[in-house]
């Protein structure tokens, strides 16, 4: 092999090895979220890499290592943007892909919004009540303790936030936020541990007399509840 095939070589090599192990951090950050702040950043910088290289390149290119130069812009994103899809492909680290699992479980903890509480004080309940703001567009976390939640349908015209306490949530962490349900004014009704299927609207059926009556439904108990004065 003459000389410069060998090079030629070499830095095909290692230009692809380098973007491929940038994809790293990526590939093996702790889940999807860390790995997607990860990845523009190394992208970026992949990217301003492959610039300087190209532009060095077109100055050296009568020169010697100008083409080792260009070859290096090229594949270096290209290993990088290779060994992430690879990644994807096969379920590596971050991009494993999870079993789809409900936001709440079927016995959870419903929580019913008085009927004049505004669009603002129910999103509210996610970031002040059960969570806790992370930054002023509207982030939160959830609050040590409590699960998934999702806004199912409403109930008799009140709207409705369902949430889970995690399994492992201790006592004094549940009481706070019972506490904080309890004390927040839009709260009509506060349901611990109920069934959380939705309830089907009874249909109506027709009698002998071709006239039209509503099936009568008993209204499921709750196992415990709690309402707020």
């Amino acid at each position: 092999m003459k000389p410069i095939h060998k090079n030629l070589l070499i830095t095909a090599i290692t230009s692809i090895g380098i973007g491929a192990f940038a994809i790293l951090p990526v590939v093996f950050s702790d889940n999807g979220y860390v790995a997607g702040f990860v990845f523009f950043p190394l992208l970026l910088l992949i990217g301003i890499v492959a610039f300087i290289l190209f532009f060095a390149g077109l100055v050296t290119v009568t020169k010697k290592i100008g083409p080792f130069l260009l070859l290096s812009s090229i594949l270096l994103p290209s290993g990088f943007v290779v060994a992430g899809i690879i990644s994807k492909q096969l379920e590596l680290g971050s991009y494993r892909e999870q079993p789809m699992r409900p936001i709440a479980a079927p016995i959870a903890n419903k929580v019913l919004f008085k009927k004049e509480a505004s669009h603002e004080k129910i999103e509210m309940f996610w970031t002040d009540i059960i969570g806790y703001p992370t930054d002023d567009r509207g982030g939160h976390w959830s609050r040590p303790g409590v699960s998934g939640g999702f806004r199912p349908g409403d109930e008799n015209g009140y709207e409705v936030i369902v949430f889970s306490f995690r399994p492992e949530a201790t006592e004094e962490e549940k009481n706070d936020v019972r506490e904080r349900i309890k004390n927040y004014p839009p709260v009509y009704q506060f349901l611990e541990n109920v069934d959380t299927t939705p309830v089907e609207t009874p249909k109506l059926e027709a009698d002998n007399s071709n006239t039209k009556k509503a099936v009568n439904v008993a209204p499921r108990e709750p196992n415990t509840f709690k309402t707020v004065q």
